[in-house]
């Protein structure tokens, strides 16, 4: 069945479909909208193949499913004078819908393809995207599918899932990578170099390069390891860690070495590498090569390896006469200024960035040696500060209970003369309701300095260690020390008049 090209269409790959819609000249009306009544799948193997579209849309009707969808427009005005520059990419867009056999539906949004799952080949797998929402379950998938071509999963069925701690444990340990990196970025970025050096060595399609291990990416591999790496044995996973150690290792060394030769190649391949192809581009130029190519085959390869080779040992490849003997003089001479050239030697890179890591975190140990000094010496006078503190404020403490002593053996003394006083029989009759007067006032005092003690005890327990504190608890004990002196001085007062009478 022959698709009409032209009208509105919905999609549920919104994002790569907006991104097509809007390079071929079709028209965004709706980036996201909501359709009721239709379940999504993922097939595995289309995304592997890199096709337009990896979804397929079924329709249930029931209003409980519910897609994710965007809406184009491609207007027939636009192509109509000109059929035969109707945009290739939709035009392979419809072509696959037409061999997968979907039909169309019309809905309120416009004309959309749906697929009976019935008559689907049951050799491709699908996945039910939760929700219908592709944009925010294809990290998960892209991740578990990487996560399974790289044989740090079983051989389950593909979901949608995150990973077990047992898969997460296997990728860190197998890629070295360090456990504190987020899983996602650590795969989908190493994926992402591996593709970008395959870019610079066999012109990998640059659009290619989103992080998805698909079928294209394990072929370059392939042909990677067939041409230069054709010692390695038959290997189960394509992405060996020991194969992508070594394509890193070939892009960097070629890297370093026409950075020697004085060729801009930037300092990272990975990042800038439109700066590293123009080096390569401009090395193939001083070669006077006939045909300019943009990757690094094995022609240039091996003849950056000899350029490098001839500039930095000029005299390498060169037969010397050997000297049947030498004399004193002759020995002196060769162990002059000239020969501690000969005895220079080249650092491997990767030792001399590990020694240069090394180096820069001895540095940061060491300050933070002097900073956690310089706290330890803040924390010693601290100590000090506060145990003068509590050493004065036990000695001030300690001469007020000494105080308070005094006080109460003045209030037996004062007790003793009331009772002889009471014991005169001539006066007894008249200091007898006085007496009673005086004995409820001293149960008063007697209260309030259990109050009072009480109090002191929630001071000292509350108020800071600081002299301020032990000046009020002095204020308080003087004004009772004047108080106490007020009654025992009437007491006396009174003793001497009866006295006198």
């Amino acid at each position: 069945m022959v698709f009409n090209r032209y009208g509105r269409f919905v999609f549920s790959e919104r994002e790569s479909i907006i991104t097509l819609a809007q390079k071929c000249g079709a028209q965004v009306i709706f980036k996201e909208e909501i359709l009721e009544g239709y379940q999504l799948y993922i097939v595995e193997q289309w995304a592997c193949d890199r096709r337009p579209y990896n979804t397929v849309t079924v329709f249930t009707g029931e209003p409980t499913h519910k897609i994710k969808v965007c809406v184009i427009l491609i207007e027939e005005e636009r192509f109509q004078p000109y059929p035969e520059k109707y945009p290739e990419k939709l035009e392979i867009l419809f072509s696959d819908l037409e061999e997968d056999k979907t039909r169309l539906k019309d809905t309120t949004l416009g004309t959309i393809f749906v697929t009976n799952l019935s008559s689907f080949p049951s050799s491709l797998s699908t996945i039910l995207v939760t929700e219908g929402d592709y944009n925010v379950y294809y990290p998960q998938f892209r991740l578990n599918l990487n996560l399974r071509r790289i044989s740090c999963s079983g051989k389950t069925a593909l979901s949608l899932k995150p990973p077990t701690e047992l898969q997460k444990q296997k990728f860190f340990q197998l890629y070295s990578v360090p456990e504190k990196i987020p899983l996602e970025f650590a795969v989908i970025q190493l994926v992402k170099y591996v593709q970008t050096t395959l870019y610079l060595i066999f012109g990998f399609p640059q659009h290619f390069v989103d992080g998805l291990l698909c079928n294209f990416t394990e072929s370059c591999l392939r042909e990677f390891k067939n041409e230069h790496a054709s010692n390695f044995e038959n290997l189960d996973n394509i992405f060996d860690p020991n194969l992508v150690a070594m394509i890193f290792k070939m892009v960097l060394s070629i890297r370093n070495k026409l950075h020697y030769l004085n060729y801009q190649v930037g300092k990272d391949p990975f990042i800038d590498t439109e700066t590293f192809i123009n080096g390569v581009i401009s090395f193939q130029k001083s070669t006077k090569r006939d045909s300019i190519s943009h990757k690094l085959d094995s022609e240039i390869v091996n003849k950056i390896n000899e350029t490098y080779n001839r500039s930095r040992y000029p005299d390498g490849l060169k037969m010397r006469k050997r000297s049947k003997s030498f004399t004193n003089a002759e020995l002196a001479r060769k162990q002059g200024a000239c020969s501690l050239y000969s005895r220079t030697f080249e650092i491997d890179i990767q030792t001399y960035m590990v020694y240069k890591n090394l180096k820069g975190r001895e540095a940061t140990l060491e300050d933070l040696i002097k900073n956690l000094k310089s706290t330890a010496k803040k924390y010693d006078d601290q100590i000090e500060q506060l145990s003068n503190a509590y050493e004065e404020r036990y000695q001030k403490f300690k001469s007020t209970e000494e105080f308070s002593l005094k006080i109460l053996s003045k209030q037996k003394k004062v007790t003793e003369s009331v009772k002889q006083i009471y014991s005169d029989a001539t006066a007894r009759g008249k200091l007898n309701y006085e007496l009673i007067l005086l004995e409820d006032k001293l149960k008063e005092i007697d209260e309030f300095i259990e109050q009072f003690c009480f109090k002191v005890q929630v001071m000292e327990s509350k108020l800071p260690h600081s002299s301020r504190s032990v000046k009020a608890l002095f204020n308080v004990w003087n004004y009772l020390q004047d108080q106490w002196n007020t009654i025992t001085s009437r007491l006396y007062n009174r003793k001497s008049d009866e006295d006198k009478e």
